[in-house]
């Protein structure tokens, strides 16, 4: 054993030896992407709310969207892949990493796990492209994490289907070609159906007055007799396969977490050792090197959950209760993480200009959705007793 070996930043259990070559590859292009394009503009983006939509054709030009999905012109770089590029964006500007998990992700991901060949064939070349972006519709104003409650409905009429409903905090929406909407067809079965973005009675309206997510723009829905032909319905969304898909979009989440945890990290070590006080750096005073120690060991275990729990969905081996438990891991330390980043950095983690107070409020959006901490611990909590406390009668 090497003793005097140094630590890397907040990697202290070598989580970078399980990458691939060209996994670490991927990530340096992505890398590059921020420096040059993201990073610039990043902070007043924020602060107005605004997507960086002028950004996305760069975006797309790294070839990433897909990297679960084989064929069809997606990237087929892995699950792995596909949660590293994530945390990079995240690292610089969540809104783009929100707009390429959804749609570079989980859009994709639903088709292709729900889809027939020909539904795939239709929709998964022009979205891995770039040239038609993808959005997911499962939360509703009054069911979030429940969604065996989803109230939406979708009734058979003539040679198609229509559906009536609403659904909230679905990223991308407005600004889609397609969404991927979850409702409960006549028989109370959950089904998947693809809607596109023009459809007489779907309205999809960005959500104003977040204190996170600022530049990302997660919508209303409102599905008002919306008419979809038969062949919209996702053929494979039945039972297992619904919960297949839905298992990918936990890890995003622990990625996303793991991301604005690094870029706070790195940004506030940055800042630190710059910034002396009674004349000495910051990063030399002893309540501040625990404060690091701290961080740097909760983000080093949310690495090697991050890439243990997208290894087990390449192999398809991962459970929904492996995706709860690296959501809940990832978002509650992430959400630790931001709090000691923004309270070393004083006032000035209070303010947009830096990097920690935007990924502070962030954080708060990622420890939210796709199931909170709460209901995290009742999906683990039920696997671990035998006994659901999810409905009490």
């Amino acid at each position: 054993m090497n003793d005097d070996a140094p630590a890397t930043g907040s990697d202290l259990f070598d989580s970078e030896s399980l990458l691939t070559p060209e996994e670490r590859a991927t990530r340096e292009r992505v890398a590059r992407f921020n420096r040059e394009h993201a990073a610039p503009g990043a902070a007043q983006r924020w602060v107005d709310g605004r997507m960086a939509l002028d950004l996305v054709p760069e975006l797309t030009r790294l070839g990433v969207y897909g990297g679960g999905v084989e064929g069809y012109g997606c990237s087929g770089l892995g699950d792995v892949t596909d949660g590293l590029v994530a945390a990079e964006l995240a690292k610089v500007d969540f809104g783009l990493s929100a707009f390429f998990g959804i749609h570079g992700v989980l859009a994709l991901r639903a088709i292709s796990s729900l889809g027939t060949p020909e539904q795939k064939s239709r929709w998964l070349p022009d979205m891995a492209a770039g040239r038609s972006i993808g959005a997911l519709g499962i939360t509703e104003p009054d069911h979030g994490s429940d969604t065996a409650g989803i109230e939406t409905r979708a009734r058979r009429n003539g040679t198609g289907y229509r559906l009536s409903g609403r659904k909230r905090w679905v990223g991308n929406a407005s600004v889609s070609d397609l969404t991927i909407v979850f409702a409960k067809d006549d028989d109370g079965a959950l089904a998947a159906f693809v809607v596109p973005k023009d459809t007489e009675g779907f309205h999809a309206t960005p959500i104003e007055g977040k204190i996170g997510m600022r530049s990302s723009w997660p919508t209303d829905i409102v599905l008002d007799e919306v008419f979809v032909p038969a062949d919209h319905r996702l053929d494979g969304a039945e039972g297992p396969q619904i919960a297949g898909a839905f298992n990918a979009v936990r890890p995003i989440a622990a990625w996303q977490a793991l991301g604005l945890s690094i870029g706070a990290f790195e940004a506030v070590v940055e800042y630190l050792t710059e910034r002396e006080q009674f004349g000495s750096p910051l990063t030399a005073f002893q309540l501040v090197q625990h404060r690091i120690a701290e961080m740097a060991i909760l983000i080093s275990s949310m690495r090697v959950t991050c890439i243990q729990v997208s290894r087990a969905l390449e192999e398809d081996r991962l459970t929904h209760v492996m995706a709860s438990a690296a959501k809940m891991l990832c978002a509650r330390q992430g959400r630790e993480v931001l709090a000691i980043a923004r309270d070393l950095m004083g006032g000035n983690g209070l303010v947009a200009e830096h990097v920690v107070g935007r990924h502070f409020a962030d954080m708060e959006a990622v420890f939210t959705y796709d199931g909170t901490d709460h209901i995290q611990s009742l999906i683990i909590g039920k696997a671990v007793t035998g006994h659901s406390a999810f409905r009490r009668h």
